[in-house]
Parts: structure tokens; C-alpha cells; sequence
């Protein structure tokens, strides 16, 4: 839902922005019908279902039942109107008029927002770099904290020396 937001404020025109970095994102945020269909009713088999794809097959077991936990700390109700919101943004056809520089980083077991999202995104936005994070799911920045931080802060470099030239 976050790279839907920076999406959509992306789009809003000029505002002190210097760049764009979307993770495990799109430009499309379908849900699966069985995870809108069951949040309300089975609020315990959603989680379950959705626990089973935010993470890689390798990421730590902990990880993933702190993420379980903490989806199940949510309100069915607040969970279902965010999952809403996902599966309505489309703007497929407004991605040319990002103008910022644009790193789109996604892991390549990522299940929730496979690949071919981030391909796209990068394909479309001018000046959009793509990085896959080999091994990561959904959650990359929590299963590989470092390497997302590296190519963040690289982008931020890369940024500030095109700046500087300007």
C-alpha cells in the first residue's frame, strides 16, 4: 500500500521531491478474491493465507510468525477497507507522467507483488531503474535489510550528484 501512496503523491505535481523508491510494489495492486472474500468472515484463514505469501521460502521462522501476529493485531474491518483500496488503485496509464528519478526494488520470490509488477513499473517511468533482491518475498526489507538500504542509499548518491551537475 505504500508504493501506492508515493504513486499517487508522485503524481500530484510539484512538491519538494527529489526521487521515487517503490518496494514491492505496482502500478495495479490486485488482491486475490479468496483474501477480500474471507477477511470479514475467516479473519484466521486470511491471515494464515496472506502469512503464506508476504515471505520468501528461506526467510527466518520468526519473521514470519511475528508477521502473522502483528496482521492479527489489525481489525478484520481496517484489513479488509486497506485490501479495498489495493485491489481499486490502477494507474497502468498515468506512469509516463512521473518525471523523478525512480528506483524499484522487488524480491524475486515475491508473491503478494510478483516481479513482472516491478518490471512494469520500471518499464513505463522514465528515468526508473529496477533492482531484484534474489531470494527476498514481499517483505525484502525485512528479510534483507542490508542489501535494501544499499541500493537505497546508492540511489540517494546517484541523486545528489545529478543534483549537483543541475
Amino acid at each position: 500500500m505504500g508504493g501506492a501512496i508515493a504513486l499517487t503523491i508522485a503524481l500530484q505535481g510539484p512538491v519538494a521531491k527529489q526521487g521515487l523508491v517503490l518496494i514491492s510494489s505496482g502500478a495495479r495492486l490486485r488482491v486475490m478474491d479468496e483474501v477480500l472474500d474471507s477477511t470479514l468472515s475467516n479473519f484466521e484463514a486470511t491471515a494464515e493465507l496472506v502469512a503464506e505469501s508476504l515471505w520468501s521460502e528461506r526467510a527466518p521462522e520468526e519473521l514470519k510468525s511475528l508477521g502473522k501476529r502483528t496482521f492479527l493485531a489489525n481489525q478484520p474491518e481496517v484489513v479488509y477497507a486497506d485490501y479495498l483500496a489495493c485491489n481499486c488503485f490502477d494507474i497502468m496509464d498515468q506512469l509516463s507522467h512521473i518525471e523523478l528519478p525512480t528506483l524499484v526494488i522487488c524480491g524475486s520470490e515475491d508473491k503478494m507483488t510478483p516481479l513482472k509488477y516491478s518490471r512494469y513499473l520500471a518499464e513505463q517511468i522514465p528515468n526508473a531503474s529496477l533492482k531484484v533482491v534474489k531470494g527476498a518475498g514481499h517483505m525484502l526489507p525485512l528479510e534483507k535489510p542490508e542489501i535494501v538500504a544499499s541500493q537505497i542509499n546508492q540511489f540517494l548518491k546517484n541523486i545528489a550528484h545529478v543534483n549537483s551537475l543541475i
